[in-house]
């Protein structure tokens, strides 16, 4: 996995993610808005906190697109988390019923 260089950590924001899909579609909404202005430039690496696990997220974006390249951890990481939380809950659903 390559990391991109990061110059100055000052450039590093805060935002809450949903979920794995709706970053994809908060990326798609910035690659678009970004068409009309190709000087603008995305920060990255981005600090993001998943509002379902609750898991902090590294981002790094395509600083043209906004797009996200990569992240630590993963989505499937966050989605196998995910998964697990639910089937815990399922089972202590069951255990009480």
């Amino acid at each position: 996995m390559r990391v991109p260089n990061v110059a100055n950590a000052a450039n590093v924001n805060t935002q809450t993610l949903a979920t794995p899909a709706s970053t994809q579609a908060a990326a798609r909404k910035e690659d678009t808005s970004n068409a009309g202005n190709p000087s603008a430039t995305y920060p990255s690496p981005v600090s993001a906190l998943d509002a379902v696990t609750g898991a902090s997220v590294l981002q790094y974006r395509d600083p043209r697109t906004g797009n996200v390249i990569d992240q630590v951890p993963s989505r499937a990481v966050l989605q196998y988390e995910q998964a697990q939380r639910l089937d815990a809950n399922n089972a202590k659903a069951a255990s009480t019923a």
